[in-house]
Parts: C-alpha cells; sequence; structure tokens
C-alpha cells in the first residue's frame, strides 16, 4: 500500500528533532508492505459452505518522507522505515453461491506483543470465476474490509508510533490458482 498526503498545519509541530512551523505547507509519502505465510484446517465443511481457523504469521515494513515548505520558505525534511512482526489468528469462511460465485468472509486478529498493541480486521469478498480448467483458476475479487491498528515500538528515543482505523477498504484483485 502507499498513500501521500499534503496539508497546511495549523500549529507548530516537532517532528525528528526538527521544528516545523505554523503555515507549513507539509507533503508526506507513505510505503507500507506487508507479506503473510499462513495455513488453515477445514473444521465443518459440506457442498456450500467451508469454516477454517487460521494462523498466521507477518512480516511487515512501514517507511515515511515528509518535506514541508516554512512561510519563509525555507524546506525542512526527514524520513524513518521501521518494521515489524506478528502473529494472527483468524477465521476463513467460505459460501458458495453459485458454481462459479463464492463469497467469503475474514476476521483475523493479532496477538499483541511488545510493539504491536492492536492489529483486527474483518472483510468479505465476492470471487467470481471466470475461467477454469482442470489444473487452473481464474478469479475475479470484489469486496470490503474493515482494518484497526496501533504500533508503539519500544525505542526509548524517537519512538515510533502509528494508530489507523481504515473502512471502508475497497479490494479489488484477480487471483490465479494453479
Amino acid at each position: 500500500n502507499t498513500f501521500n498526503g499534503r496539508a497546511r498545519i495549523d500549529y507548530d509541530l516537532i517532528s525528528h528533532d526538527k521544528v516545523i512551523p505554523k503555515n507549513s505547507d507539509v507533503e508526506t509519502k507513505h510505503k507500507y508492505i506487508s507479506t503473510m505465510f499462513g495455513t488453515g484446517y477445514y473444521i465443518f465443511k459440506n457442498e456450500r459452505i467451508k469454516i477454517a481457523p487460521t494462523l498466521e504469521f507477518s512480516l511487515s515494513k512501514f517507511d515515511y518522507r515528509y518535506r514541508a515548505k516554512t512561510p519563509q520558505n525555507s524546506e525542512i525534511s526527514s524520513g524513518r522505515s521501521f518494521g515489524w512482526g506478528a502473529l494472527h489468528l483468524g477465521v476463513e469462511s467460505f459460501y458458495k453461491l453459485t458454481d462459479n460465485n463464492n463469497l467469503n468472509f475474514n476476521i483475523k486478529y493479532a496477538i499483541p506483543h511488545d510493539s504491536i498493541r492492536n492489529w483486527f480486521s474483518v472483510e468479505i469478498i465476492d470471487k467470481q470465476n471466470i475461467y477454469r480448467n482442470e489444473t487452473q483458476e481464474l478469479n475475479l475479487l470484489i469486496g470490503i474490509g474493515f482494518k484497526d491498528f496501533e504500533y508503539r515500538d519500544t525505542q526509548k528515543e524517537m519512538q515510533n508510533f502509528m494508530k489507523h482505523k481504515i473502512s471502508p477498504i475497497l479490494k479489488v484483485g484477480i487471483e490465479y490458482k494453479i
């Protein structure tokens, strides 16, 4: 995920031991990369419904940069990168609407530890099959989700803190299965 922002600040701001004066124009660039490895086991399965508890491990990296132009036209900039790992417990469920259409519901919760204070997500995805043969499958994915995340690392100096609640998260994608 990448996201950028631009704003004029209404108050003096201190970031990375630098004072950004009131009425400065600030631009930010953020990059969030997360890789997950996991497994699940169907505890209930019939012709239309599947339910599986899941266990996942994620590795994440967050990178951000900012640049501010002060009212006196001087420039202030800085950036940081940091990463973390987390263990997630969850439940995935699948409901078969037709032979070519499934509704997937996922809920995940990360076990809190020293840096991860809260991590919770919910999503519902409609999976429409657009191609299938004996060994391959191509699906169109469209859905909506919610994410609540709070991170605070254990550094004494210049502690990294991030908190966000994002809703709705619109999800669109293509899934290729072999």
